[in-house]
């Protein structure tokens, strides 16, 4: 029987075993997350949804972020009971074009990624 140690960190392995210390490849993500809207009254909001797909096929977790002319104005945590999915309220302030573009901060195995490009919207 192998045992561990911990007060010495020590690994006693039986006679005639091996032991095969094995590091995890980081899971690549891609994010798919942009407004739902292309057009906002002054004053409102728009829902910024989309998923982060893993290239695994397993639910990725960590932290989607939305910008809004590189300025952070959402951040939200994604966690595997989610799978992926993710929707958020963003409440664009000032009239005029907002570029809104969506990262992902993988947590664990997962790396980062981020929407190929910022999605423009219009507040009027």
């Amino acid at each position: 029987t192998t045992t561990w140690d911990a007060s010495t960190g020590t690994v006693t392995v039986p006679a005639r075993s091996a032991v095969v210390l094995v590091d995890r490849e980081p899971v690549a993500t891609a994010t798919l997350v942009a407004p739902t809207k292309l057009l906002v009254k002054a004053g409102g909001s728009v829902t910024v949804a989309g998923k982060v797909t893993a290239a695994d096929g397993s639910a990725p977790v960590g932290t989607v972020t939305v910008t809004d002319n590189g300025k952070v104005v959402a951040s939200v945590e994604l966690t595997a009971a989610a799978k992926g999915k993710v929707a958020v309220d963003v409440k664009l302030s000032g009239r005029g074009v907002h570029l809104i573009r969506t990262a992902f901060t993988g947590a664990g195995d997962y790396e980062g990624s981020r929407a190929a490009i910022p999605v423009p919207v219009l507040v009027c």
